[in-house]
């Protein structure tokens, strides 16, 4: 359902308050404006829960602070991965690209090591290689928090960043990802058991402490979600993408590499 449907089915007061609202928010930045854009694009979420939305920005003091906070907790508060199974071909194989100081800042915040330089350093030791030579204790490891994003090739669907994979440059800009300063981590991997991957909605995307500037929803009926390149990007194509619940290294079904 559609926000501006439901919107229109509420008192004209409130409906006035609530775009009054979200216009100003809108006026923040350029990634606020495309947050309301997207909030009226989503076509996954439910009457139940755009009223959920509703009762809490009429409750909330004004404060643009104040909205952004209320829009995160909303999408937290058990709205993620609830956009329905993707439809991908039997056996296509996941890839996740993040940057490798990102990916280390993870294994500490996890509690799997002291600080950001023991993380490298463990990390540099299993980079290459195949999953049967990793030890046990690390593919038992998170491979994300909360939610993962994935993209994956409906062609080639071993192989989710092509072959070879592209440079860094070209993954972080067709995949809408933000800057990343050092190398960027290649994760492929194949969900485990009955886990399917899901269509991104607008909870999953604004659900997080900072908003992400190239996100648009799924429109209606599509088979998975789509990403939207950086701008300027080479590769202006979008790409598939996904999302799912957190996985263990113990997925990969190929070893963990850097893009050139």
């Amino acid at each position: 359902m559609r926000f501006q449907r439901f919107l229109d089915s509420i008192d004209p007061t409130e409906r006035n308050t609530i775009i009054a609202q979200l216009e100003d928010l809108a006026q923040e930045s350029s990634i606020a404006e495309q947050m309301r854009d997207n909030l009226f694009a989503e076509t996954r979420l439910r009457r139940d829960d755009w009223q959920a939305l509703v009762t809490a920005l009429l409750g909330t003091r004004t404060g643009r602070r104040r909205m952004q906070r209320v829009i995160r907790d909303f999408c937290r508060d058990n709205r993620q991965l609830k956009g329905g199974s993707a439809s991908l071909l039997p056996g296509v194989v996941l890839g996740r690209a993040v940057g490798h100081e990102r990916f280390c800042r993870m294994l500490v915040s996890l509690g799997y090591h002291a600080d950001i330089d023991e993380a490298k350093a463990a990390l540099r030791s299993i980079l290459g290689l195949p999953r049967s030579k990793i030890p046990r204790f690390w593919q038992g490891r998170d491979m994300g928090r909360c939610v993962m994003w994935a993209t994956f090739d409906q062609l080639e669907i071993q192989d989710p960043f092509g072959l070879p994979p592209p440079r860094s440059d070209i993954i972080i800009c067709s995949l809408g990802m933000r800057p990343v300063r050092g190398p960027v981590l290649l994760l492929q991997y194949r969900l485990p058991g009955r886990m399917k991957p899901k269509i991104p909605t607008f909870c999953d995307a604004y659900a997080g402490t900072s908003w992400p500037r190239y996100f648009q929803p799924a429109g209606p009926g599509a088979s998975w979600g789509e990403t939207v390149p950086t701008d300027p990007c080479p590769m202006r194509a979008r790409r598939p993408e996904v999302v799912h619940s957190v996985i263990q290294l113990r997925a990969l079904v190929k070893p963990m590499e850097y893009a050139s």
